[in-house]
């Protein structure tokens, strides 16, 4: 049910073993635990089912997609989107730490990576949603032209950059 849930949500961006023989000790208690967390996402998509809601950890430069994918997600599927808006260092430490989370939406890759080197997202649901790329910007009356990066060496004057360590 995540996963579908996952996948609706994911579109909306878009838009705007246990195997063995024989059961040891061991076996039993993984094969409890397996059950117990079967249980728990189970009581969780039928949370999700009637209305509960859906954590989203999303970076901070999606404010705005964000507020108005809360409110379709909210009128076409009657489920309410909690969004936890941040740096995505911010929203990768948080998830280590054991904070709640159903969805994250990285701006980096780099958080993305180390959150699957440590398994704690499912494998099956990351995808590129989005990518960033540079935008020269400079004043409409000006002569000189600059369309790449390495026509801003020979630029005489100010620039200015977002910031750069995120």
């Amino acid at each position: 049910m995540y996963k579908k849930l996952t996948a609706i949500f994911l579109a909306l961006v878009l838009t705007l073993s246990l195997a063995g023989c024989g059961k040891g000790e061991e076996d039993q208690k993984e094969t409890e635990t397996t059950q117990e967390e079967q249980q728990d996402e189970q009581q969780d998509e039928q949370e999700v089912a009637d209305g509960g809601e859906l954590i989203v950890s999303a970076a901070a430069s999606l404010t705005e997609s964000m507020e108005e994918l809360e409110k379709l997600f909210l009128e076409k599927e009657g489920i309410q989107i909690s969004t936890n808006l941040a740096g995505s260092g911010k929203l990768q430490k948080q998830i280590e730490e054991g904070a709640p989370s159903d969805v994250f939406i990285s701006a980096g890759q780099s958080q993305m990576n180390a959150l699957r080197e440590q398994n704690l997202v499912d494998e099956d649901t990351v995808s590129d949603l989005l990518e960033n790329i540079l935008v020269i910007i400079q004043p409409s009356d000006t002569d000189k032209k600059i369309s790449t990066v390495e026509d801003l060496k020979d630029m005489d004057g100010r620039i200015a950059i977002a910031e750069t360590e995120t």
